[in-house]
Formats: structure tokens, sequence, C-alpha cells
């Protein structure tokens, strides 16, 4: 098996920021899907007071939508995720395919929650990932799943394909070959061992 190190890490996490953060693409930030089961338990048990009615024109210009911030901690950052959840069902094509409903709001749940994660949040003057990414040297299961997550959370990338890339690589070590799994068995673990709800006054749009 062959071995790996810190530097190799932080040479391959170079590589994907630049080849997946594309300047001038459409794409501004990631999402992804959490599993309607445990979607569903998070509104059950989450503060009511947390979701916030808004406008994401991308979904729809006439419907709002419950949004809740969530501060996740990760090397001591506090690192930003929204997350998005139907407020009334709208038989409108975006709004459908954001949530992933079928045509006419088939399968509609008002528990279904869509992960966001801003690009590029933090800036480079912030935070040096060579010296995160070296905090640790002992390069284990632990190590890589906040490498993943950093890579993610972070906002380094633009594109899933960048979260694929770096777990194949990380498997392909046989350092943790479970790496190589859908984002949604590393990155939402974390989120929600880690995260804290954000609560502010911010008025809520009217409807």
């Amino acid at each position: 098996m062959a071995t790996i190190t810190c530097e190799q890490v932080i040479s391959k996490f170079e590589e994907l920021r630049s080849k997946y953060n594309i300047k001038n693409s459409d794409t501004t930030y990631m999402i992804t899907t959490i599993p309607d089961s445990i979607a569903a338990t998070f509104v059950q048990t989450a503060p009511n007071s947390i979701w916030k009615k808004k406008y994401k024109f991308n979904v729809s210009e006439k419907v709002p939508i419950l949004c809740a911030d969530i501060e996740v901690e990760l090397y001591g950052l506090k690192f930003k995720v929204q997350f998005d959840r139907p407020y009334k069902p709208h038989h409108h094509c975006e709004f459908e395919d954001y949530f992933g409903f079928g045509g006419h709001c088939k399968g509609y749940t008002d528990t279904r929650i869509i992960a966001c994660f801003p690009s590029s949040q933090i800036g480079d003057d912030l935070v040096n990932v060579a010296e995160i990414l070296t905090v640790n040297t002992k390069i284990d299961e632990d190590y890589v799943k906040r490498a993943l997550v950093l890579l993610v959370l972070g906002g380094y990338v633009k594109y899933w394909d960048a979260y694929y890339d770096f777990s194949a690589w990380f498997s392909s070590f046989g350092t943790f070959p479970g790496a190589n799994v859908k984002a949604v068995d590393v990155i939402l673990p974390y989120i929600f061992d880690h995260m804290v709800p954000i609560t502010d006054d911010e008025p809520e749009v009217e409807v």
C-alpha cells in the first residue's frame, strides 16, 4: 500500500481548486439533497424560528421558500451552509427541478431540504489551506474526511466532480477506502454532527 504525505494532499487540493473553480462559470455554488428521513427529523426537531421566508429567484420569482442558515465548525473555523425547503407547492418547472419533485409537484413534501454550499466564503487572506492540512500529520480516516469536507464547505470548488476526484484519489492510496463514496455519506454526517443554527433579527419577506 502506497503512503501519502501532507504535501501530496495539499498539492492535490490546490489542483482541484484550480480545475473546478472556473471563473465566469454559471455555477455559483454547489447543492445536494439531504435524505428525506434525515431532513424530516431535522425539521421536526429544530426550532421553527430558524426558518425565514425568502425569495430565491433561481427557484421561483413568485413564491418564497424557507431558508435556514447553519454554521459548521471545522479546524476551529466557522463555515456557513444554507438549508432550503419549500414553503408551499408551486407548479413551476424551476421549483420542481430544484427540490426534485415531479411534474405538478408530484411527491411534494414540505420537509425536503436542499443544502447549499456558498463559494469562496472565506478569503485566502483568512485561511491558509496548507497550514490547516498539516495541523495533524497523521493521515487517517478522520484526516481524509476533514480534508474532503474542507474542500466543499470552504467553497473552494463549484462542481461535485471535484469531491469525487478527491475522494477517489484518497481511496487509491488505501488510507481510507470508504472515502470513495457519495458525498452524502461523508459531507452530510459531518455537517449534522458539527452544526449550529444561526438565528438573527433579519425580517422575513411579506407574502
